[in-house]
Formats: structure tokens, C-alpha cells, sequence
């Protein structure tokens, strides 16, 4: 059995995750395992190592990671970012590990559960599956850029108000989700908000999200 990993090792193997193809990374963050302590206790099972650098890092053969990355500039939070990376590498891990936007979680990694979801050009792109590469060029915005000089947005004030959380995990996707749907349809009816609010909220405040989503629509 694979021992579960530490805050601190977390915290040492963002550039180990950057390098590790996508199933990889996939599987140590459903784990909560870092590809340190995979490699280490599973003999690689995770991620195959080259060496071990002197620090007791292992470095990766590039022939194992796939593409080579390249230079790419992502619009976030209305700043423009130049980022060198894998143009296959998912969206999500741009934010968090290179950008270090941490608000935007992961949650199943094949876009079902929604706990990743962000704004692309306005729309609701859940990052997990979407490439870097697509999303060159375009305007991303994350949880961290809805309040504005210190006021939360209007939804984020309705999710308050109605004590939407409980283990809040998957919140800041469903406030995205929220954000863009208000922004298509301003007054959405009940009907419309289950249309488009498929994210999955494993406590079940669904009741809550539907009343916090019609108060931001009167506010």
C-alpha cells in the first residue's frame, strides 16, 4: 500500500507534476499521493524514474513525459501570462501549478464532477480535460478574480447569504458555473438552473445552489 503523502511533499513535487504525462497525474491526485512518494514506495508504478537528483528528487526521462513543451501566452484574470509548458497539458494544472491559482480544484479529472470549472471567453469550460493549447489566446478567469476592489460579486454575496457550503470543496466550480450561466440567462427559472448546473456537489446543496442562484439574479 501506497502511504499517504504529507503537506510538505505535496508542496516539493509541483515541478515533479508538471513533468508527468496527464494519466500520471491523474492518478497520484485521486490517490492524494505525490509522484515522490509513488515512485518511491510503488518502484515507479507511478511515474519512471531516470535518478535521483541531490536533493532525493527523481528526474524524469523526457522520451517518458511525451511532447516537448513550448512557449504559449494565456490570457488570466486579464493578465497576460507567457507559459512554457506540454500544449497537451490540461488547463487546471496551468493555474495550479504554474500560475499557482489555486482556487480552481480538481476533483475527477474526466470533466464530469465540475470542481474545476472556469470561464473561457465567458463560457463554462470545465479545465481538467481542456488542453493548454486551446485555450492560447483566450480569456480565462478563475474564482480568484470575481471580487472586485475588495466586494465579493453577487453571486459569491448570494452563496453567503444562503450558507450554500458545507465541506465547500466543490464550490468555487459551481460559483463559475453560477457566474456563467446568470451572464446567458439573467433571470433563469428553476428548470434552467438544473439544465445547466450539472456540476456535482457531493454533500447535495443542490437546494441551496438553485435559492442562492435566484437571489443573485435579483440583485
Amino acid at each position: 500500500m501506497v502511504p499517504l503523502a504529507s503537506p510538505a511533499s505535496f508542496a516539493t513535487s509541483s515541478i515533479e507534476l508538471r513533468r508527468m504525462p496527464l494519466f500520471q497525474k491523474q492518478r497520484c491526485a485521486a490517490a492524494r499521493i505525490s509522484p515522490r512518494r509513488a515512485g518511491d514506495a510503488a518502484g515507479g508504478a507511478f511515474a519512471r524514474r531516470d535518478h535521483i537528483d541531490e536533493s532525493g528528487h527523481p528526474v524524469y526521462s523526457r522520451g517518458e513525459i511525451g511532447r516537448e513543451s513550448v512557449a504559449m501566452q494565456i490570457r488570466v484574470n486579464g493578465t497576460a501570462h507567457e507559459v512554457d509548458v506540454e500544449p497537451e497539458m490540461p488547463l487546471l494544472w496551468v493555474l495550479r501549478d504554474v500560475l499557482d491559482l489555486t482556487g480552481t480544484k480538481y476533483g475527477c479529472g474526466v470533466a464530469y464532477c465540475g470542481a474545476c470549472t472556469v470561464l473561457v471567453d465567458g463560457a463554462a469550460v470545465r479545465s481538467c480535460t481542456l488542453p493548454a493549447a486551446a485555450a492560447a489566446g483566450k480569456d480565462v478567469t478563475t474564482i480568484e478574480a470575481l471580487a472586485q476592489g475588495g466586494t465579493l460579486h453577487r453571486v459569491q454575496a448570494a452563496w453567503i447569504e444562503h450558507q450554500v457550503p458545507q465541506c465547500g470543496y466543490c464550490q468555487s466550480g459551481q460559483i463559475m458555473a453560477a457566474v456563467a450561466l446568470l451572464q446567458t440567462t439573467p433571470k433563469p427559472s428553476d428548470a434552467e438552473i438544473d439544465a445547466a448546473m450539472t456540476n456535482v456537489c457531493r454533500c447535495g446543496t443542490y437546494g441551496r445552489i438553485r435559492a442562492a442562484i435566484h437571489a443573485a439574479a435579483q440583485a
